[in-house]
């Protein structure tokens, strides 16, 4: 089976795509665009978020940080560890997060 090549469509492209379904429907819209309907479906419970992100943004990735004190403490510790000619590993990061953790 071959491999469909995945797109990535601005923010305003989407919001056209949500519009047109919402007036029709989402096979109609995925037809007249040129998309899959599934991704008609997921952008349409994105609506929100997508009528809030910047027109030419083409995807909302990342979630926020769960513990943004934690993030910003282990970032500090490695950039200062590289600045003072230290290898930062993986593992170290790890458990520095998780010695930070317990400590807070």
């Amino acid at each position: 089976m071959a491999r469909r090549k995945r797109f990535s469509y601005e923010a305003s492209f989407k919001l056209k795509v949500v519009l047109r379904a919402e007036e029709a429907n989402n096979m109609v819209a995925a037809r007249e665009f040129g998309v899959h309907e599934k991704s008609v479906r997921e952008w349409r419970t994105l609506k929100g978020v997508l009528k809030k992100s910047k027109k030419t943004a083409k995807a909302a990735r990342g979630k926020a940080a769960q513990f943004p004190v934690l993030d910003q403490a282990v970032l500090t510790w490695v950039l200062e560890s590289r600045q003072n000619g230290h290898n930062v590993t993986r593992t170290a990061i790890r458990l520095k997060a998780l010695h930070l953790a317990k400590t807070s």
